[in-house]
């Protein structure tokens, strides 16, 4: 609610504090120049709020979680520059399924998904492979987290909360002169520490054995066989470092410009942002576009309304994720490495490795797997404060994007290749369509009985609609010159899916403390 306290020069000054979670309350206000500092006191919960100069210098929202909550737990699921992470703040509560938070963004409940668009023939139990869709988020647009993992979490959210409560609070203006800002950075990423990888001049077995685990070439046929041929001579080879061929120095820019101000009870903040990231994986990338308008305005001293839009706009170049017999590092781990892999044939194609394997740069340079992302966050608002500590809070909020996921591996131009890892080239073509909508009512009324004894009421009711459709198709067999599945002669399948969610629920909490040391808190909540 709007806040009127009395500076040292006996002048009134007047600000819009917004309320984060209706279980928090104000302890004390300061007021230094023009700067209102608040203290708040929570009640019955542990929460750790960072600020926004610990996020600006990360990429994505999750990686700025690292390090910056106790307890909480950031894992990186891939290592694709757009790769997901998965979040826990009340240690793993789901063997399949996501022990991560809720996020909500200026009252708006986002998804944080991580579908898999582009690897259809992987599936590891317990594991999530696929991009994190807070990584849509722009840190720089957000002035503070707030991260709540008690049960007050649930009682205001429900069930969706049983994992806690991320609550992310975006910049916004002040009534005054533009205020403007522009920030450029860049990043470097590479390597950390190389694998150790065998170099030696020589290798057991003749000229045309290889170092399969139990196996060797017939000395007639040539042919491969098992369970013999275990030589003890030793052949001369050279051998060659595979991971200088896959890994590469990544870099990375990103660029912020916004303006903010207001007037006659008016305020805004807009920005317009993008970021560039390479990776190590040579020819992978992440590149993010986002535009974002919030305005607010004052209608009536018991009246405020505000709305905010987000739009992003994502594209990213992949390599294989997971346990795939042509990832990049299984590749370079499962090869023997006595194979130039750089060679090329007269038209510059590249030439085979060991029999049965694919050549390791041709996955890098050849494989082509690309996802496009489009979002769009909005939120209209309402406070009222209709009589002295009674605030009435309506929020409508949106989330919806469009994630498109293509891959395309073509006829490799050598043999041979094991004809179960699609020799004769590849497509597959996804597409995931995400739509949240959530409403909700809140309701607080707060009064101090005398010095030391205060009450607080809290009331609500919400409802949220998801709605989720996928749709995939693979094929194999392509045709010259064709790079998606209508090219391809053997289908391997299509699947369509929909999914339809409708969530609502009730709760009333009252709070009564004795001189902010001692709280007795009873709440009560109904979901369906």
């Amino acid at each position: 609610p709007t806040i009127q306290v009395d500076d040292q020069d006996g002048e009134t000054v007047t600000a819009d504090f917004q309320l984060s979670i209706s279980t928090l309350s104000m302890d004390e206000i300061v007021v230094i120049g023009s700067t209102i500092r608040a203290t708040r006191k929570e009640l019955g919960n542990t929460v750790t709020t960072i600020k926004q100069q610990d996020l600006a210098v990360k990429d994505n929202l999750t990686s700025a979680l690292q390090g910056n909550r106790p307890g909480a737990r950031a894992t990186q699921n891939s290592g694709d520059p757009a790769g997901g992470f998965s979040v826990t703040l009340r240690g793993v509560s789901s063997i399949f399924g996501s022990s991560d938070p809720l996020y909500v963004i200026d009252g708006v409940v986002i998804s944080n998904q991580s579908a898999n668009e582009t690897n259809l023939n992987v599936f590891s139990p317990g594991t999530t492979i696929g991009q994190n869709r807070l990584a849509d988020i722009n840190p720089e647009d957000i002035e503070s987290i707030e991260v709540i993992p008690g049960g007050a979490a649930a009682a205001i959210y429900g069930s969706r909360a049983a994992n806690g409560v991320v609550l992310i609070t975006s910049k916004k203006g002040v009534v005054g002169e533009p205020r403007y800002s522009f920030t450029v950075g860049y990043n470097s990423n590479s390597l950390r520490k190389k694998v150790y990888t065998n170099l030696l001049g020589e290798q057991f077995g003749s000229a045309t054995q290889r170092l399969y685990p139990i196996a060797g070439t017939d000395p007639v046929t040539g042919a491969l066989t098992v369970g013999r041929n275990f030589s003890t001579d030793k052949v001369s080879v050279e051998r060659f470092d595979y991971q200088d061929v896959v890994f590469d120095r990544g870099d990375g820019f990103n660029s912020h410009f916004s303006v903010s101000g207001g007037a006659n009870n008016t305020t805004y903040f807009a920005s317009v942002s993008h970021s560039m990231n390479e990776g190590i994986v040579v020819n992978t990338g992440y590149d993010r576009s986002s535009a974002k308008l919030r305005l607010q305005q004052d209608v009536t001293n018991w009246m405020q309304v505000g709305v905010g839009v987000n739009y992003i706009n994502s594209f990213s170049d992949e390599k294989p994720d997971g346990n795939v017999f042509w990832s990049p590092v299984n590749s370079i781990n499962i090869t023997n490495n006595i194979y130039d892999i750089t060679q090329r044939d007269e038209p510059g194609n590249l030439q085979p490795a060991e029999p049965t394997r694919v050549n390791p740069a041709s996955i890098t340079e050849t494989f082509d797997i690309t996802q496009n992302v489009d979002r769009v966050i909005a939120d209209a608002q309402i406070r009222l404060n209709p009589a002295k500590g009674f605030t009435v809070d309506y929020i409508l909020g949106l989330d919806t994007y469009g994630q498109a996921g293509q891959v395309f591996i073509p006829p490799y131009p050598y043999e041979p290749v094991n004809s179960s890892y699609f020799d004769d080239g590849y497509a597959s073509e996804a597409q995931n369509n995400i739509t949240q909508l959530n409403s909700d009512l809140n309701l607080r009324y707060h009064r101090q009985l005398n010095d030391k004894l205060g009450l607080a009421t809290y009331a609500g009711f919400y409802a949220q609609f998801n709605r989720a459709k996928s749709q995939t198709s693979q094929g194999r067999a392509l045709a010259a010159f064709v790079e998606t599945v209508s090219g391809a002669s053997n289908l391997l399948g299509a699947t369509s899916s929909e999914a339809k969610t409708n969530i609502w629920g009730y709760y009333l909490q009252g709070t009564a403390d004795n001189n902010k040391t001692l709280y007795l808190t009873l709440a009560d909540r109904i979901d369906a």
